[in-house]
């Protein structure tokens, strides 16, 4: 078990893929996530795209400004939002041509956009989500447009072989399989893990087993009013 601080930054991630069962803790992870980067930089240099099915989570985000629109809770308003991130990725292809430029951290005055999906399994029937989401997840990097997708479900006809590729980087919690665990991960021990933000993370630092952190009340009230 890993006992410092464990830190990632989107430009080394630069996708991350999470399964866990019910109940595991995977939405407190996403929580984490999110509270940390938005406390952490201005929406000047990271915009999000927030996605919820279930509509219970994002809301609370509502009206921040890091949020590039309201979080969307419906499956017509999630294609919405991602064939607008492929058409915002596009622009940026445009925008490093005429500068020149492979970098897109040279580029001014231009934020990070990620997109978060929670319960990728309720919206990936959708053949224009899928297509966008696999179209991010292949040729976003790039553009500084990165994703985080969440899954309840970790089926291999979610978690297609063709879209895992794109994402180096997988964090899975209790699981109710090997066979999950492996759909996740490419190996198995997610069935083992004790639950209650008990994960795995597998990335290019390799496999480390690490405690989700629990936000408090006072990280969103911190977001909401900044002193």
């Amino acid at each position: 078990v890993c006992r410092r601080p464990v830190l990632r930054s989107l430009r080394e991630m630069p996708h991350a893929l999470i399964g866990a069962e019910s109940g595991a803790g995977k939405t407190t992870l996403l929580h984490a996530l999110l509270t940390g980067l938005f406390l952490t930089h201005g929406p000047e240099e990271i915009r999000a795209v927030l996605i919820d099915p279930k509509t219970t989570e994002f809301p609370l985000y509502t009206g921040l400004p890091h949020l590039a629109a309201d979080p969307a809770t419906t499956t017509a308003r999630a294609r919405v939002y991602l064939e607008a991130a492929v058409e915002e990725m596009r622009r940026r292809y445009a925008r490093l041509q005429h500068a020149g430029t492979r970098d897109f951290y040279t580029l001014p005055d231009t934020p990070l956009l990620l997109v978060v999906i929670d319960e990728y399994e309720s919206l990936c029937g959708n053949a224009s989500i899928a297509w966008a989401v696999h179209t991010l997840a292949a040729r976003g990097r790039a553009a500084g447009v990165h994703l985080i997708l969440a899954t309840q479900r970790p089926s291999a006809k979610v978690l297609t072989g063709a879209l895992k590729a794109n994402f180096p980087t997988r964090i899975a919690l209790r699981v109710a399989s090997g066979v999950d665990s492996r759909v996740i991960l490419d190996h198995m021990g997610a069935e083992r893990l004790l639950g209650q933000g008990d994960a795995i993370l597998v990335d290019h630092h390799g496999v480390t087993r690490m405690q989700v952190p629990l936000p408090s009340p006072d990280d969103l009230e911190r977001l909401r009013h900044p002193k």
